[in-house]
């Protein structure tokens, strides 16, 4: 290309971009020769004034294409050009929040006995005289759909039937941290093993790994994501998913490797890290990983686009506990079960001759032994085959 034609190409590029897009970029235009040939080279560096539009729309990379972005991915590109966190932004509408749930645990935890408005202004809750978004997720009732946590229990090891369902919605994340844990230990298995002198407790999942897992899914989730998040138990694996992908600047690499933590909600992150809900902050993939040394699988970090999911595999304790030879009673009540899928309590009652504590009693213990499942809960409780 003549220097003459380079230097008009130049301009119409520079006229291009300063006609078309808003806020204009930092770019250069630097000539190259190549195979005897002049070469026009646009570069253009990493833009923190974002969204940029080109003619009044901002596009995001998609394959091999360039796509239009949603309306939320467009929120979250000028709540990053104005450097914003959606926890710190202010709640439009007015509303009287009430900090029964947050109250307690700054009691149990710090020793803060009163709630007040300065305590709020220190922990972030209240910035110029407004309640914050983390103000509002802390709260007893944020009546926030995006802050949904839909809690499964799966029969075997895939979606086909639910033994148990739990959605928590409208409450403290506080709260939904506690719940979680419920949930967990509703449904998982512990062991003790002896060897020699020495007693060790076993866990299917770590307790720590799982604990750290969810503290993460509700500290850094994406709240302006219109997706629930979901725990999943498996009889093989536990999945915890987290809507939104990865904070902006950080590779999925960096957030395998545990070495790098850019907090999506800083306000919520410090107030779990002063809680002790998290230990401290860029630990948590981390302290997941320690808790499986040892063990024969280990837990998988799944990173797309839209979700992060946590795959915390679970050790077969039940194993053992099943080889046991099955006494009469047991084999009776297996083999009604093998024909019939299921029965409640009062129908094996019959079958077995025997009282209603009894019966109960030889059927918690065949589930603690991982021979059947509850299915549903209260007085409608019935027993299944664990396959």
């Amino acid at each position: 290309m003549d220097w003459r034609i380079c230097q008009g190409t130049a301009l119409q590029i520079e006229n291009a971009i300063r006609d078309n897009i808003v806020p204009i970029p930092y770019y250069e235009l630097i000539r190259r020769e190549m195979e005897d040939q002049s070469v026009l080279e646009v570069k253009v560096f990493y833009g923190e004034n974002q969204p940029y539009l080109l003619k009044g729309i901002a596009y995001m990379r998609k394959d091999t294409a360039s796509v239009p972005v949603d309306r939320e991915e467009l929120k979250r590109l000028i709540m990053k050009g104005q450097k914003l966190q959606f926890d710190s932004m202010a709640v439009s509408e007015e509303r009287e929040l009430k900090f029964t749930t947050l109250q307690s645990k700054l009691r149990e935890r710090i020793g803060v006995e009163t709630l007040d408005q300065n305590v709020l202004k220190t922990l972030g809750l209240i910035q110029n005289d407004a309640y914050t978004r983390a103000a509002l997720l802390l709260s007893d009732d944020p009546q926030m759909e995006n802050a949904t946590i839909q809690m499964v229990r799966f029969v075997g090891s895939n979606v086909s039937q639910i033994m148990d369902h739990q959605t928590l919605k409208d409450m403290s994340i506080l709260d939904q941290v506690d719940r979680c844990l419920d949930f967990l230990e509703k449904h998982r298995l512990v062991q003790e093993r002896i060897e020699g002198v020495y007693r060790e407790i076993v866990e299917e999942v770590p307790l720590i790994a799982y604990r750290e897992a969810v503290a993460n899914l509700i500290v850094h989730r994406d709240y302006m994501h219109q997706a629930s998040a979901r725990i999943e138990i498996f009889d093989d694996r536990i999945e915890i998913m987290s809507p939104g992908g990865l904070p902006a600047r950080i590779s999925e690499r960096e957030y395998i490797s545990g070495n790098v933590s850019i907090p999506r909600n800083e306000l919520l992150a410090n107030l779990f890290l002063r809680l002790g809900m998290i230990e401290k902050l860029a630990t948590g993939v981390k302290r997941i990983k320690t808790t499986y040394q040892g063990r024969r699988q280990q837990p998988e970090f799944v990173v797309r686009e839209n979700s992060i999911t946590v795959i915390l595999p679970k050790e077969q304790l039940a194993k053992t506990e099943r080889e046991i030879p099955l006494d009469p009673i047991e084999e009776l009540i297996v083999s009604y079960l093998k024909v019939n899928g299921s029965a409640q309590r009062a129908d094996l009652e019959g079958l077995i001759k025997k009282g209603k504590t009894s019966t109960a009693t030889i059927l918690t213990r065949m589930v603690e032994r991982g021979i059947l499942i509850k299915i549903n809960g209260g007085r409608s409780v019935s027993y299944q085959l664990r396959k």
